[in-house]
């Protein structure tokens, strides 16, 4: 039976500001404690397990002939295309078996694609502004010179935490500034001095919020000479229609059905293994939508993106590991926004 009652849910905006309060106080006593033993950015960062850049894995089997058509094989077994040198998906050893590993790094990926001209780095949604201190150092003392670092975080602790930082460091031009996925304001960058050359992205930030405000791309147009913006979220599922209507819907019937599927339990008890083939891209679909649906997270990202006239799609990865959650894989959505716009 479907249902379009709205589920009751600690999801809300206040709550979920509430949680990351709480959380970027407490890495901000955490940083507090290495900055007083004058700890390097770099150190603090790599500490705080946020300062990883891997890359070498997914070419090094492309480069070796022996070990290339082995490699090729293995991932042919698991249908993905050992052609496409983008792909991000390497040949790997799992608990004594051939299987397939992702070396996709997100940071990575926004330092080695940062154009010339790009003079600013926005992070929407940036928490502790752990990531944009990576790509800061990623990109080196000499590149970074001509770059402003923005923070635009939801949370008070979140933006100290960046500020912090930054003090710290030195450096870094870095300012952080209040920003809402459902209210953005990014008229500070018609401040900035001309020409705004932007790079914005988010990462595991939209998926906090059910439905976002697609103004941002219509303020980035304004105020910017040229923006992209690269989103790095659990939004993959979105692109099946039959799971967004189900989602829409709130078919709590349909979801609860997909939970049983995939042998889930809500307080962690085993339960029965259901005959639910889990290796398929359908499972894992299924599954994401059902993470989603039950965390209330974003659902309306990838409509966004298909309608809003403002974008152009560069390049989309979907559904790579990430975060170390099966049921919350993210995908890139890598997009150009046409600027000059009223």
């Amino acid at each position: 039976m479907r249902t379009t009652k709205a589920r009751k849910s600690d999801g809300s905006t206040d709550a979920v500001k509430s949680t990351y309060e709480k959380a970027w106080s407490a890495t901000r006593d955490r940083l507090e404690t290495w900055i007083a033993r004058d700890e390097h950015i770099s150190t603090i960062l790599a500490r705080m397990g946020r300062l990883s850049f891997p890359g070498h894995r997914e070419n090094f089997w492309r480069k070796q002939p022996t070990a290339s058509s082995l490699g090729r094989r293995v991932l042919e077994a698991h249908d993905v295309d050992s052609v496409d040198d983008a792909n991000p998906y390497y040949p790997a050893v799992i608990d004594g078996r051939y299987s397939v590993g992702s070396a996709f790094n997100a940071m990575q990926y926004l330092g080695g694609t940062t154009r010339p001209e790009v003079n600013v780095v926005l992070e929407l949604g940036s928490g502790w502004s752990a990531n944009l201190f990576g790509l800061y150092l990623f990109l080196g003392n000499a590149r970074s010179h001509s770059i402003r670092y923005v923070g635009a975080e939801f949370t008070e602790a979140g933006r100290e935490c960046g500020e912090l930082l930054a003090k710290h460091d030195g450096r870094i031009d870095y300012t952080a500034v209040a920003f809402d996925w459902t209210k953005p304001d990014l008229s500070f960058l018609g401040e900035l001095p001309g020409p705004v050359n932007v790079l914005a992205f988010s990462h595991h930030s939209i998926e906090q919020v059910e439905r976002i405000d697609p103004d941002v791309y219509a303020q980035l147009a304004r105020y910017a000479d040229s923006a992209r913006v690269v989103h790095c979220e659990p939004v993959g599922w979105q692109r099946d229609p039959e799971l967004v209507r189900r989602r829409l819907d709130n078919d709590r019937d349909f979801f609860h059905r997909i939970a049983r599927d995939l042998g889930l339990s809500r307080d962690g008890t085993r339960v029965p293994r259901t005959k639910y083939d889990v290796t398929t891209t359908e499972a894992q679909l299924r599954g994401a939508a059902w993470w989603s649906w039950n965390r209330r997270y974003n659902l309306d990202l990838l409509t966004h993106v298909d309608q809003v006239d403002l974008l152009r799609v560069r390049r989309t990865l979907f559904d790579y590991g990430s975060m170390s959650n099966p049921f919350n894989p993210s995908t890139l959505v890598d997009l150009d926004v046409r600027t000059g716009q009223p």
